[in-house]
């Protein structure tokens, strides 16, 4: 599927790019990129599961949170549109899928979050017999 293409506000830009920073330095086994993404000037051009990481780890505050909302309203409605095109079930299930994670995303969730350190590691293992 296609990448979603937005065009960013100053305050989205700002936010944006310092989530994308932080991911981008994050310990590979933290952060799986679905796909590449572009940010020229001010277009981002994103896999809808992408801007989900990238909208959980936008560091919300009370003065920009609604420019974080209106970007999950605007990834939202151009899956929509993207819904009520596409004949494939599959395609179909998935942008379901994306829409309701998009709507269920509370911004700037996982903010504070460090990712530069890789995931716990269990100090012991059982086996299985």
């Amino acid at each position: 599927m296609r990448p979603l293409t937005f065009n960013l506000s100053e305050v989205q830009l700002h936010l944006v790019k310092a989530s994308l920073a932080k991911l981008e330095a994050a310990h590979r086994a933290r952060v799986a990129w679905f796909d590449d993404y572009s940010l020229s000037e001010n277009v981002l051009s994103i896999q809808a599961l992408d801007l989900l990481t990238v909208l959980s780890h936008c560091q919300r505050s009370p003065e920009n949170e609604m420019d974080l909302f209106r970007l999950r309203k605007v990834a939202t409605d151009e899956l929509a549109s993207r819904l009520g095109k596409t004949q494939d079930e599959i395609k179909k299930q998935n942008i379901l899928m994306w829409i309701e994670s998009l709507e269920k995303l509370w911004p700037g969730i996982d903010a504070d979050v460090d990712l530069t350190v890789g995931p716990d590691q269990p100090s012991h293992i059982d086996l299985i017999p």
